[in-house]
Order: C-alpha cells, then sequence, then structure tokens
C-alpha cells in the first residue's frame, strides 16, 4: 500500500486468463480483491509466475483513512506511514515453507 499522489484511490494488479480477482466496493465502502483463478491442477506444477505479476498495489489519499483493514492469505502487507483517525487491524496468514 502506499500513499495516492492525486487524492484517488488506485487499485494495480496483474491478470491473465488463468489469475483473475473478483473486485467489489461494498456500502459500507469496503473494498474487497479476491482471488477468482481458472486454475487446472496442472498450473500449479511447476514455476511461480514472477513475483511483479502476484502483486497487488493499494494506494490511497491519506486524509481518507478513518479505520483501515487489511488481511491476507499468502503474502506480506507493506505500509508506508499513515495518518488513521480510527483503528487498524493488519492480519497475514502467509505460509512459511521450512
Amino acid at each position: 500500500m502506499s500513499i495516492s499522489e492525486d487524492n484517488q484511490i488506485h487499485l494495480v494488479y496483474f491478470e491473465n486468463s488463468k489469475e483473475t480477482y473478483d473486485i467489489t466496493v461494498s456500502d459500507e465502502n469496503t473494498l474487497t480483491v479476491t482471488s477468482a483463478g481458472n486454475k487446472d491442477w496442472t498450473d500449479y506444477v511447476g514455476t511461480k509466475p514472477s513475483a511483479e505479476n502476484r502483486k497487488i498495489s493499494l494506494q490511497i489519499p491519506n486524509a481518507l483513512i478513518n479505520t483501515l483493514t487489511l488481511s491476507t492469505t499468502n503474502e506480506d502487507i507493506s505500509l508506508p506511514s499513515l495518518t488513521v483517525t480510527g483503528g487498524i487491524s493488519i492480519s497475514s496468514n502467509e505460509f512459511v515453507k521450512e
């Protein structure tokens, strides 16, 4: 996540014929990005796509943040310095291979 330079919300991500996302905004202004891929089991054999193609970047205006909740199931979350008037909740369920 980063601060928006133009006070607009931006979501940058990569899609292809097998890897897509469902993106919704609720009536409560909750942005949800969910993987909606169309992969076969054979697509999981071999190498991962480049890290750049697996990254989702969110840019938001610093002035709009009252409450911030971020969660992911596969990667790390990185944040810039933010001004939040309410609360922040961050969770990452990244699987760590040993």
